[in-house]
C-alpha cells in the first residue's frame, strides 16, 4: 500500500514537471496577443575597411593669453567680467602708479640737470679746442676737458636711459586686449593688490578654433602633419567634421605621458558658429587596415548595464539578444561577442518590439 501511494506522488510530479516545462517554451497570453510586428533584417558580417582610431580632444581657442603685470600695486581699474566681449587695444585694467610716477620725476629732473652740465662742459670744451688750434692751451688741457665732455654726454645718456626704463614699468600699470575676443576668467577684482607674475585676467580670440587631442604615447607614431581626420562633436548636430593635424608636442613631460596634437578645424560656417570653447570632441584617424564587426549605435537596447540587440529566431520572434561592445567610433560599434557573422538581427520596425514577439520580415 504505502508503494502504491508512492507511485502515486511521483506520478503526479512527473505530471507537473512535464506542464511546467511545456508552458516555458510557449509565448506569454498578452504575447500570444500581439500582432506580428513588420521589421527589416540585416546579416551580420565582418567588414574589411581602413583601422579606426579614436581618441578624446577638446575644442580651444587659436588665440589665448593669460594677462597678468611685471608692477606690483592696487588695481584701481577692472571694469570687465567673464564673458565680456573684448577689442584689441582696450584698457582693461590700470594699476595705482604713484611709486613709478615719482621715479620718472626724479628721472626727468636729472635728465635736466645732467644736459645743463653738459651745456656747460660743451662751452668750456669748444673755448679750450679753439686755444689748443691757436697753441694758446696745451695738450693737457685739451685732453681734460674732451674727458670731462665725454663723461657729460654719458651722464645724460644714462639719465634718458633711465627715464626710458620707468617709463615701460609705467606701461605695465595699464594692460590692454592684445586681440579682440571675450573673457574667460577673472582672477582679480577693482581694489585687490596686483603682485608680478600673477595672473589678472585671460580671454580668448573669436573665431579660430581648433581641437587639442590627448594621444598615449603607444599610438603617437601614428600622426603625421598635415593627416586628415574626422571630428564628432556632440553639440553639434553636423555629424562628421574634417579637421588637419597642424602640429604634434614631442613631449609629453608636463601632460602626465599624454602627447598633444593640434587639429586645425575644417567645417561649415553653420558648424563654427555652434562650436564653442571647450566642448568636448571625439578624433578619428583612418590608418591601417581592420576587419571586424559593427552595427550602427542606435539599434542597441540598454538594460541598465546590460547591453542587447533584437534579433530573429527559426519561430520568426523577436529574440533580444545580450552582447559585449567595444569602441564606438562615429556612431559605429564594435561587437566583441554575443553575435555572429550570418545571424540576422532587426534593423528596422514599426511600433513597439518585445521579447518573444512575433515577427514578420519585410522582403
Amino acid at each position: 500500500m504505502k508503494s502504491l501511494k508512492t507511485l502515486l506522488w511521483i506520478a503526479i510530479l512527473g505530471s507537473w514537471l512535464t506542464s511546467c516545462g511545456s508552458s516555458s517554451e510557449k509565448q506569454s497570453p498578452e504575447q500570444n496577443n500581439l500582432p506580428a510586428v513588420k521589421v527589416k533584417v540585416q546579416k551580420a558580417g565582418l567588414s574589411e575597411g581602413t583601422q579606426q582610431h579614436a581618441f578624446t580632444g577638446k575644442v580651444v581657442a587659436d588665440d589665448f593669453a593669460q594677462l597678468s603685470t611685471r608692477v606690483m600695486g592696487q588695481i584701481t581699474y577692472l571694469a570687465v567680467k567673464e564673458g565680456d566681449a573684448v577689442s584689441a587695444g582696450q584698457v582693461l585694467v590700470q594699476i595705482k602708479s604713484a611709486d613709478i610716477q615719482a621715479t620718472i620725476s626724479r628721472v626727468e629732473a636729472g635728465i635736466r640737470e645732467a644736459e645743463a652740465g653738459l651745456k656747460n662742459i660743451k662751452i668750456n670744451y669748444d673755448r679750450i679746442k679753439n686755444l689748443y688750434e691757436k697753441k694758446s692751451a696745451t695738450r693737457k688741457e685739451l685732453d681734460d676737458i674732451t674727458a670731462q665732455y665725454e663723461m657729460g654726454k654719458a651722464q645724460v645718456e644714462a639719465a634718458r636711459q633711465a627715464r626710458l626704463e620707468a617709463q615701460e614699468m609705467l606701461s605695465y600699470a595699464v594692460i590692454t586686449a592684445p586681440f579682440s575676443g571675450s573673457v574667460i576668467k577673472k582672477y582679480a577684482s577693482k581694489g585687490s593688490l596686483a603682485s608680478p607674475g600673477q595672473p589678472i585676467l585671460e580671454i580668448e580670440g573669436r573665431g579660430n578654433l581648433k581641437v587639442v587631442a590627448k594621444v598615449p604615447e603607444s599610438e603617437i607614431n601614428l600622426f603625421k602633419i598635415g593627416d586628415e581626420v574626422n571630428l564628432h562633436v556632440e553639440a553639434v548636430q553636423e555629424k562628421s567634421i574634417k579637421g588637419r593635424v597642424s602640429q604634434i608636442n614631442q613631449s609629453a613631460g608636463q601632460t602626465q605621458g599624454q602627447f598633444e596634437v593640434n587639429i586645425q578645424i575644417q567645417a561649415t560656417p553653420e558648424a563654427n558658429k555652434a562650436l564653442k570653447s571647450g566642448m568636448f570632441a571625439q578624433v578619428i584617424l583612418q590608418k591601417g587596415k581592420s576587419e571586424g564587426l559593427t552595427i550602427a549605435e542606435n539599434l542597441l537596447v540598454q538594460r541598465g548595464q546590460l547591453t542587447g540587440l533584437f534579433t530573429v529566431n527559426q519561430q520568426q520572434q523577436a529574440m533580444l539578444r545580450w552582447i559585449r561592445t567595444g569602441r564606438n567610433i562615429g556612431g559605429q560599434v564594435e561587437v566583441l561577442s554575443g553575435l555572429a557573422p550570418g545571424e540576422v538581427y532587426i534593423t528596422q520596425y514599426e511600433g513597439k518590439l518585445t521579447d518573444g514577439q512575433k515577427v514578420q520580415v519585410a522582403p
